[in-house]
C-alpha cells in the first residue's frame, strides 16, 4: 500500500509541475492579470516601475523641433502660464508626460526605437518657462503638479499620450486627473493674445517682425540675418529674396515684401518667382488650409480669416502678376497692442 501511495504521489506531483500555468507563462501576462482599468479614463492602473534603467538620452529630440511646436500650438508661448516669449531662447522644450514618468509607466520595457519615437512625438511636446519647467513641473505627474492655466487641456493631453503609447497610471495619478477631467466641458488649449501672430514656416531662420513695427525696426531686427536690400531708402516697401519651404519636397524662391501704413507694418507677403509652376497652387493651398483652417473661395483668390486681426490671401498668378501669399493686419496700423507676426524665410548659406 505504501508503495502504491508513493507511486501515486510522484505521478500527481509530476503532472501538477508540468501543467502549472504560472511557471509556464510570460511575466507580462501575469502583470496584466492584476491590472485594472480606470472607469473614467479608460487607462490601465499599475504601480510605477523604477528599476534604475532610465536614461534621458533615450528620449532626445532635435532643437529644431521647437519650430514645429510653435507652428502646432499657434505661437511662441507657454500653455501652462500663458506667458508670451520674445525669443525661442527664453523657452524650454517640454514633454507634457515627462520622459522619466513615461519610462516608469511602461517605456522601460520598450525598444530603443520606441523610446526615441516617444521623445520626439509632437503630440507630447510644448513650451514652458525654464524656471517652471525645471523647478516646478520637472518629472512630476498630475498628482504632484498641475498648471495654473489650461488644466483641462493638460489632463486631456496626459490621457491621450498615456493611451497612445499604451502606458499605465498609478492610482494617485489617475484619481487626480479624473477629478479635473470629469469637470471639463472642453479639452481645447486656451491661447494667450500673443498667439495671434502667424508662424509662417517650420524654419525659424529670421527674427520677429510685428504688426505696427516701423520700417526702421523691421530693417534693424533683420539685417544681420538677411541679405536685406532696398532700392530706395525712402520707399514705403522693403523686400528680401529667399527660399520658402513648405515641406520636404516643395521649396520655392520668393520675395518677402513688407508694406507700411503711416510707418507701421500693416501687411507682409510672399511673392513667388515667375518660374514657379502653376501646379504649385494645389500644394500651397493644402498647406495653408492645414495651418489656418478652411479657406473661402472668392472670385480670383482664396481667403483664410485666421482671426479677427490677421487675414491670409492666396492669389494665383496672372499674365501681369506672379502668385503671392499676403498677410494683412485688419486693425488700425500703429496700434501699440500688436502681436508678433513672424514672416520667416530660409536664406541659402551656399
Amino acid at each position: 500500500m505504501r508503495v502504491t501511495i508513493s507511486i501515486l504521489s510522484v505521478i500527481i506531483l509530476a503532472c501538477s509541475g508540468d501543467s502549472n500555468p504560472i511557471n509556464n507563462s510570460e511575466p507580462v501576462i501575469l502583470e496584466r492579470s492584476v491590472q485594472t482599468i480606470h472607469p473614467v479614463l479608460g487607462v490601465r492602473i499599475a504601480a510605477e516601475v523604477n528599476d534604475g534603467s532610465y536614461d534621458r538620452d533615450d528620449y532626445k529630440y532635435s532643437s529644431s523641433i521647437e519650430a514645429d511646436i510653435v507652428n502646432q500650438q499657434g505661437g511662441l508661448f507657454s500653455p501652462y502660464s500663458l506667458i508670451c516669449f520674445n525669443s525661442a531662447t527664453d523657452t524650454d522644450i517640454e514633454h507634457i508626460v515627462a520622459a522619466a514618468e513615461a519610462h516608469a509607466s511602461g517605456m522601460h520595457a520598450r525598444t530603443e526605437e520606441e523610446r526615441g519615437e516617444f521623445g520626439e512625438d509632437l503630440d507630447n511636446l510644448t513650451l514652458a518657462a525654464p524656471g517652471l519647467n525645471r523647478n516646478q513641473k520637472s518629472d512630476n505627474d498630475p498628482a504632484e503638479w498641475m498648471p495654473d492655466n489650461n488644466r483641462c487641456w493638460y489632463v486631456g493631453k496626459w490621457v491621450e499620450i498615456k493611451k497612445k503609447f499604451n502606458l499605465t497610471m498609478d492610482q494617485a495619478e489617475a484619481d487626480s486627473i479624473a477629478a479635473v477631467y470629469q469637470e471639463c466641458d472642453s479639452f481645447d488649449m486656451i491661447r494667450p493674445v500673443c498667439a495671434v501672430g502667424l508662424p509662417e514656416s517650420e524654419y525659424y531662420d529670421f527674427r520677429w517682425s510685428r504688426w505696427g513695427d516701423s520700417k526702421e525696426e523691421v530693417q534693424s531686427t533683420e539685417q544681420d540675418t538677411l541679405a536685406y536690400s532696398q532700392v530706395d531708402s525712402t520707399s514705403v516697401t522693403g523686400s528680401v529674396t529667399g527660399v520658402l519651404t513648405f515641406n520636404d519636397e516643395v521649396s520655392d524662391t520668393v520675395t518677402v515684401m513688407y508694406s507700411f501704413t503711416d510707418n507701421a507694418l500693416s501687411s507682409g507677403s510672399y511673392v513667388f518667382a515667375t518660374d514657379v509652376p502653376v501646379s504649385r497652387m494645389d500644394t500651397i493651398q493644402t498647406v495653408l488650409s492645414e495651418r489656418y483652417g478652411t479657406g473661402e473661395e472668392e472670385e480670383g483668390y482664396t481667403l483664410w480669416r485666421r482671426n479677427e486681426r490677421t487675414w491670409v490671401t492666396l492669389y494665383p498668378a496672372t499674365e501681369e502678376e506672379p502668385m503671392s501669399i499676403v498677410y494683412v493686419e485688419q486693425l488700425t496700423a500703429g496700434n501699440n497692442d500688436y502681436s508678433d507676426l513672424p514672416l520667416r524665410v530660409v536664406i541659402p548659406t551656399e
